[in-house]
C-alpha cells in the first residue's frame, strides 16, 4: 500500500511538472508571437516613415525643378534627381528601399535599370498604403 500511495504521488507529481511545461511553453509561444507582432509593427511603421521621407524628398525636388524653370528629363533635371537620391538613400531604414536609391543614386544615364528602381520603390511604397 505504501508503494501504491508512493506511485500515485509520483504520478502527480509528474503530471503537475507536465502541465507547468505546457503552460511555460504556451507563455512563450503567445510572448514570442506578440514579439514578432510588435516587430511587424515597428518594420511597417518604420517603412511607412521612409515612404514619407522619399515622398517629402521628391516634392521638394518637383518644387525646386517647377521653380527654377527645369524641363523634366534634361540633363539639368536629372543631374537634380541624382541629387536628391543620393539625400534620400542614407536615410532609409529598409533594406530594399536604401538599396534602390543607392542604386539610383549612382545611375549615370536614365536607363531602363534606373527606370526598375523606380518601379521597385512606387511598388514598396504604394501610396495607398503609406498616405
Amino acid at each position: 500500500s505504501t508503494v501504491a500511495s508512493n506511485d500515485a504521488s509520483s504520478t502527480v507529481a509528474s503530471n503537475d511538472a507536465s502541465s507547468t511545461v505546457a503552460s511555460d511553453d504556451a507563455s512563450s509561444t503567445v510572448a514570442s508571437n506578440a514579439k514578432e507582432s510588435a516587430i511587424e509593427k515597428s518594420e511597417v511603421v518604420s517603412l511607412g516613415q521612409d515612404c514619407v521621407t522619399v515622398d517629402n524628398e521628391i516634392t521638394k525636388q518637383n518644387e525646386y525643378t517647377r521653380d527654377n524653370g527645369i524641363e523634366i528629363r534634361t540633363q539639368e533635371w536629372f543631374d537634380e534627381a541624382l541629387k536628391t537620391w543620393a539625400r534620400i538613400w542614407p536615410q532609409m531604414n529598409d533594406p530594399d528601399l536604401k538599396s534602390i536609391f543607392r542604386e539610383l543614386a549612382n545611375t549615370t544615364d536614365a536607363d531602363d535599370k534606373a527606370m526598375d528602381n523606380w518601379i521597385a520603390y512606387r511598388t514598396i511604397c504604394d501610396t495607398d498604403r503609406y498616405g
